[in-house]
């Protein structure tokens, strides 16, 4: 959600859903629009934020991107 890394938005528009996860493995990567709340690390609840970035570059709903993450992480991790 970094400005400085608005060409990543370009790369999700183009990658297919079927390639996306979301994460938090970047600890000192929280949303910018936290920073001023100034929370120290990124937690679990900041992959919502994300979501809905992704919802909002692909043009689709928040839940469509809950889903097809969700089915990403299953297949991705075999569980």
């Amino acid at each position: 959600t970094y400005k400085k890394f608005a060409f990543l938005k370009e790369v999700i528009e183009f990658v297919p859903t079927t390639n996306l996860l979301i994460e938090t493995d970047g600890p000192y990567l929280i949303p910018e629009s936290l920073k001023k709340s100034k929370p120290t690390f990124s937690e679990p609840w900041h992959v919502r934020i994300i979501a809905q970035e992704i919802a909002t570059i692909k043009r689709i709903s928040l839940e469509q991107v809950a889903d097809f993450t969700t089915k990403n992480a299953i297949n991705f991790f075999g569980i």
